[in-house]
């Protein structure tokens, strides 16, 4: 069972626990607590209720054992005194047997497509991350940007767009939130996007390693570039890495953080790029070049979204 799987399912357990009846404990053993998940992920018969609706809107014939719902919410609310890693995750987690993820889920044609999968068909499992507003919106901003340079270059026609695409390993898979990749594939390389993009408003930096992890990975994503863009939810600020595999060891190889102090943008770095041959597997000729946003792009990131989350 893949890592997150094992610490998000511990973690609804032993919320659940806390919150069910004495005859409803008795159906869990103890497990410990963690706080990759929202303290305030329940079991009670409202959101119980929610769960069967949700279940019942694109699963046949199967009903999940366990099931944990968290609303998905662009603003804070409440949580301002909340740590920013503890704010709220909207994931769905699904106990559901295997060949049901498989053809009620990743073969459906007409299953809505807004939300991210993650899934462990030998466990079982399947994860909804419900995406908001504010993520969609960062995704889509960051893919026109890029197009937009892989346009002037005359490359419009050689790039292949991976968004909400199922990247499987053996029983295993993941969708980013945005991905790219040459086209055609080159001979010996496999079908998967090259660069990827992972947006976190909920998610904390370790949930986001732990994706940049998958897809870096040679025998999971096995992309070249993953970038991360970590949204603050509390006051204007942007967190954006380029994560690489470099010498067999994922790093950091750019950061840029984007604020605004007193009324005045802030950026820690003029541009992000993203080399040129980790997205077309081969080396810039002619006009070409690495993809660049530059510091007017980043700063119209920053300001749409603050815009979008009011702050």
């Amino acid at each position: 069972m893949d890592i997150e799987f094992r610490r998000i399912e511990k973690s609804m357990i032993a919320q659940a626990q806390q919150r069910a009846a004495p005859r409803e404990k008795a159906d869990h053993p103890g497990i410990k607590d963690d706080s990759l998940l929202s303290r305030h992920i329940q079991r009670g018969n409202r959101q119980q209720t929610y769960s069967r609706r949700v279940t019942r809107s694109f699963l046949k014939n199967e009903s999940p054992n366990f099931i944990s719902v968290h609303q998905p919410s662009d603003s804070l609310g409440q949580t301002d005194n909340i740590p920013d890693g503890e704010l709220p995750s909207d994931c769905v987690l699904f106990y559901i047997p295997s060949r049901s993820i498989q053809s009620d889920i990743l073969d459906s044609p007409v299953l809505s497509r807004p939300n991210r999968y993650s899934f462990d068909l030998a466990a079982n499992l399947l994860l909804v991350k419900m995406v908001t507003i504010i993520h969609s919106d960062i995704g889509q901003f960051v893919n026109l940007a890029l197009s937009r340079i892989i346009t002037q270059m005359g490359l419009a026609a050689c790039v292949r767009f991976y968004a909400g695409a199922t990247i499987r390993e053996v029983g295993r898979g993941k969708e980013g939130d945005q991905g790219w990749g040459p086209l055609p594939v080159p001979r010996g390389f496999p079908d998967k996007p090259t660069v990827t993009l992972e947006v976190g408003v909920s998610e904390s930096h370790i949930k986001l390693q732990r994706d940049v992890h998958w897809w870096l990975h040679p025998a999971k994503g096995s992309a070249n570039t993953t970038v991360t863009i970590k949204v603050d939810r509390k006051r204007p600020r942007l967190m954006i890495d380029r994560w690489e595999r470099i010498d067999g060891v994922i790093q950091s190889t750019q950061q840029i953080e984007i604020s605004k102090v007193n009324g005045r943008m802030e950026m820690t770095n003029d541009s992000l790029t993203i080399p040129f041959e980790s997205l077309f597997l081969r080396q810039p000729a002619g006009n070409e070049d690495d993809i660049t946003l530059d510091r007017e792009t980043l700063q119209e990131l920053g300001d749409r979204t603050w815009r979008l989350q009011r702050l």
